[in-house]
């Protein structure tokens, strides 16, 4: 863990002692059973398992924010960055838990990976970690110019749009929260002739992507699996699940 890292997890930490019983039912994931251990660097997650969290849907979420205590206190922790928003443009849109990369890697079964719309490269360093290949590519490298990405970047990242994922067939392909009323995903899909499909995002086109591309994934793909570990933010329907080419 570098030591800004640190020093984030060491100020949620101090948090957590100075709110006491005003936590009311927020407890931090790191101290549930639904904390997950990390096998190699992943910072979001090491940060994310500090946040306040509750039930949403039936799973233990991190909260976008802390919510009760001193003022001064929680404005400290903000202007640190330590909120859903900062933490996003920071790291990743949706966050990739230790058994996330576990259940990737499994299905995957050795194949590469293309990334579209890597934003700050953050889902490519988390796989290449756990020992995949992947081909990342956006056009518009994170920096504060950037309203979605401001950290990393992460990984090496190709200068690419959609349709570079027409150059790598023999790969699956990563989309994770693709901008809404966005055409990126559809046209990704379009142009990917390969056979397995990993999406991070919500399942709505109000929200992510495009009708199109909720159409194609209807019509010529069909669900393997769900990643079952998968962390969403408190109030985010985020979903980390894996598509087949359907059979004509």
């Amino acid at each position: 863990m570098n030591e800004s890292v640190a020093d984030d997890v060491a100020a949620l930490q101090a948090a957590w002692r100075c709110l006491g019983s005003a936590a009311g039912r927020d407890r931090p994931l790191a101290e549930t059973e639904f904390d997950q251990e990390s096998d190699g660097e992943n910072p979001l997650w090491e940060i994310v398992r500090w946040m306040p969290a509750d039930d949403w849907l039936g799973r233990w979420s991190p909260k976008p924010a802390f919510m009760p205590g001193d003022a001064e206190t929680l404005m400290a922790l903000v202007q640190r960055g330590l909120e859903m928003g900062a933490l996003q443009q920071r790291f990743a849109w949706a966050i990739p838990s230790p058994s996330d990369l576990t259940w990737m890697v499994d299905l995957l079964a050795g194949r590469d990976v293309v990334e579209i719309g890597a934003g700050t490269g953050y889902w490519t360093w988390m796989l290449e970690q756990a020992g995949a290949n992947v081909a990342a590519y956006d056009i518009h490298p994170p920096g504060e110019g950037n309203g979605y990405c401001t950290g990393g970047p992460y990984a090496d990242i190709a200068d690419g749009g959609p349709e570079a994922a027409r150059e790598h067939p023999d790969r699956a392909l990563l989309l994770s929260w693709p901008p809404r009323e966005s055409d990126m995903a559809s046209r990704a899909l379009d142009a990917f002739e390969g056979e397995l499909l990993f999406f991070a995002g919500e399942l709505n086109p109000l929200v992510v992507a495009d009708e199109a591309f909720f159409k194609r994934l209807a019509t010529d793909w069909t669900p393997v699996s769900a990643a079952p570990g998968h962390v969403a933010w408190w109030g985010m329907k985020c979903v980390l699940a894996a598509w087949k080419r359907s059979v004509d």
